[in-house]
């Protein structure tokens, strides 16, 4: 008989006993010409060093023009398709990632909750106007009489009073400041502060023309000159009026701005308005909020997020419109669950063989987990054989459709593909783990197993020309596996060779594990088992 559900998604239960169900390293795809009566798990894209950056780890990808990109450490990087890393400019580094966007002609890091602007050379942090206005001297303390008050930001910086420079020492509060030298008694006199607010945000994109940023720890967001990163005015901003819960991050998608909250989003659009020139879409108000920054990607016309509200945290959402739909399983929110932490989720998304793939990792936890959005269904991803999550964290894609990732842990920058069967020389291991085979608890005798997968398609000499195939059995709910039963799984061109395990033993519940870890093409297409029923002595 058929082996049910060999062929599926990862689905781990909180108790194995009720499901043990793993998928590593494999994802499911339905065969379209079977009607849909048949599926295949073939093995995920292994990865390649590309390069790596003099500084690490990796922080951002961004790919555009044909050009690629990268934020490593402190440092923006171009890199060329052959692999010449330049340096473009030094930028602040919080250890968090960074964000890269582009209006054309510029480009525009957020990272370290500064925001940088590179016009093609080395990048700059753009600041507001210059603070005017009119002020009363009395030695060193300057009082403000009108225009702009003071800042805390102007600590430090050049203020000219009348015609003199002179530097701000303290800040009191907005009308009050001390000098490092005297300025004299002087009555209402001109007063100029250049430079005193640089332009900051934790997060960025770009729409219809602006760069659009979320200033830090708070719900007002601010956009740029049409089509210039370099100029900002202090008036152009605007705050959220949708929802009072501090806002995470923005997002840009369908010509629609994001304002993506702790617990509530809300989506904005441009109307073209002359104070400001972007305002709330009515009835797009969203009772699910953000609890990871960086976790929001776009595909597929949807966009995908790790949520939270007042209820709880750690599902994951999409949205192809307002009304967004949850798509993590029981299995994988219990899984999230157990993470000490999860706010440093990171996610990018790709479409590859009309997959279109949503890659969560959680950092701090070291998993990563993966929903193909076309198929519906969930798998894990993990490093070589022993690393629990996947080696990249950001994703570009250019030079002619190559997909590159850059790991979060390192300076690296992997090219990513379904040819390569390798984590950059480190084996892969490839897990499926089917549900469980059951006679409603009675004695079930295992008389075999017969592993339907591509066989032959291998190198001819060298790693993976005599592949082999690892069969575990459990008979404890998944909990504990029995020693390894090695099967060759036929050389070069042996397309017809069968993978065949006997006298499998007996038990009232199974689970059967099928591992490979070859640098090969994987198909694991069916799996069928000969059984008798009862206790077969």
């Amino acid at each position: 008989m058929r082996l049910p559900g060999f062929v599926g998604p990862a689905y781990r239960s909180q108790s194995k006993s009720a499901a043990a169900d793993e998928c590593i390293n494999l994802y499911p795809e339905t065969v379209e010409s079977s009607g849909g009566t048949r599926s295949v798990l073939y093995g995920t894209p292994g990865s390649n060093l590309f390069v790596t950056l003099p500084t690490s780890p990796v922080r951002a990808l961004w790919a555009g023009d044909n050009r690629l990109f990268a934020v490593g450490g402190n440092s923006l990087y171009e890199i060329t398709a052959a692999g010449v890393v330049t340096l473009v400019g030094v930028i602040s580094n919080d250890a968090t990632p960074a964000t890269i966007v582009s209006n054309g002609s510029q480009l525009m890091i957020v990272s370290g909750s500064s925001v940088w602007v590179s016009n093609g050379g080395a990048p700059a942090i753009p600041t507001f106007p210059p603070f005017t206005g009119v002020v009363n001297t009395n030695l060193l303390d300057v009082a403000w009489v009108s225009g702009d008050q003071f800042t805390a930001a102007m600590v430090g910086a050049v203020i000219t009073i009348n015609g003199l420079p002179y530097t701000v020492a303290t800040f009191v509060n907005a009308s009050n400041l001390t000098l490092t030298g005297p300025a004299g008694i002087q009555t209402a006199v001109a007063y100029q502060v250049f430079g005193a607010s640089n332009v900051t945000g934790t997060a960025g994109c770009y729409l219809d023309g602006y760069f659009i940023i979320l200033r830090p720890n708070t719900n007002q967001i601010n956009v740029s000159g049409l089509l210039d990163g370099t100029s900002w005015g202090d008036m152009d901003f605007a705050i959220r009026s949708g929802g009072q819960d501090r806002l995470v991050t923005i997002f840009a998608d369908h010509q629609e701005l994001w304002l993506m909250g702790q617990k509530t989003i809300e989506v904005w659009y441009n109307s073209g308005a002359a104070g400001f020139p972007f305002e709330r879409i009515q009835g797009s108000f969203i009772d699910e909020g953000i609890i990871a920054a960086w976790s929001v990607a776009k595909v597929d016309g949807a966009i995908v997020w790790l949520a939270g509200d007042d209820r709880g945290v750690g599902w994951v959402m999409a949205a192809t419109g307002y009304q967004p739909v949850r798509i993590s399983t029981f299995a994988v929110e219990y899984a999230i669950s157990q993470y000490a932490t999860i706010t440093d989720a990171i996610a990018y998304t790709y479409v590859e063989k009309g997959h279109s793939f949503y890659v969560l990792t959680f950092p701090t936890a070291n998993a990563t987990w993966v929903y193909d959005l076309t198929m519906k269904q969930w798998h894990q991803r993990m490093e070589g054989a022993t690393s629990n999550k996947a080696p990249g964290q950001f994703h570009a894609t250019t030079f002619g459709g190559v997909h590159f990732t850059g790991s979060y842990s390192s300076g690296k920058i992997y090219k990513q593909s379904i040819n390569y069967f390798t984590d950059d020389g480190a084996t892969i291991k490839r897990t499926r783990s089917a549900p469980y085979v059951s006679d409603d608890l009675q004695w079930v005798r295992y008389n075999s197993l017969q592993l339907d997968m591509q066989m032959g398609v291998v190198p001819a000499v060298g790693p993976g020309s005599a592949p082999v195939v690892t069969l575990n059995v459990s008979n404890d709910g998944g909990y504990t596996f029995g020693p390894n039963r090695n099967m060759a799984a036929g050389t070069i061109n042996q397309f017809t060779k069968r993978a065949y395990w006997m006298q499998l033993g007996r038990s009232r519940d199974r689970v059967f594990k099928v591992t490979m870890t070859e640098p090969i093409e994987c198909a694991f297409i069916d799996a069928f088992v000969e059984l008798s029923k009862g206790d077969g002595s």
